[in-house]
């Protein structure tokens, strides 16, 4: 009987730590800048689950999925992001849905996909704000198919 138990109780502890560690994980956090400058903090702000578009093909369908974080100006225009995420994730599904296949397939295509993900999420902040709020975009997860 103990040894029929023993596999729930690792389960059990598992999804324990698993629960705590989401717990203390948080989709904000900053860093100390070296410039030491006025501006407080830089943040780097997750938007949360991946976005999942449709990639134009002539052969077959292919599917983008995509994770981003944004490296804000300071850590006090966090609260900004999360009042605006759903333009944000509007402006980047656009912008997503309308690549080809073939143009995500080299290095070259993903910097230029960032490079153009930068500035749209920069337009939506400095048109909601007066500010551009967000200094860089990372893609934390890419997965073409």
């Amino acid at each position: 009987m103990f040894f029929l138990s023993l596999p729930l109780v690792k389960l059990k502890y598992g999804l324990l730590s698993f629960a705590f560690l989401m717990i203390l994980s948080t989709t904000a956090y900053a860093q100390d800048e070296d410039s030491g400058s006025s501006t407080g903090k830089e943040a780097y702000v997750e938007i949360g689950e991946p976005l999942i578009v449709n990639v134009l093909s002539s052969d077959s369908i292919h599917f983008l999925q995509i994770t981003t974080e944004f490296k804000l100006k300071n850590s006090n225009m966090a609260p900004l992001i999360e009042m605006h995420l759903a333009p944000l994730k509007h402006n980047l599904i656009m912008l997503f849905s309308e690549k080809k296949f073939y143009e995500l397939q080299s290095i070259d295509g993903k910097r230029k996909l960032r490079e153009e993900a930068l500035q749209v999420v920069q337009k939506v902040m400095k048109d909601k704000t007066g500010d551009t709020t967000i200094e860089n975009i990372f893609f934390t997860s890419l997965v073409i198919q």
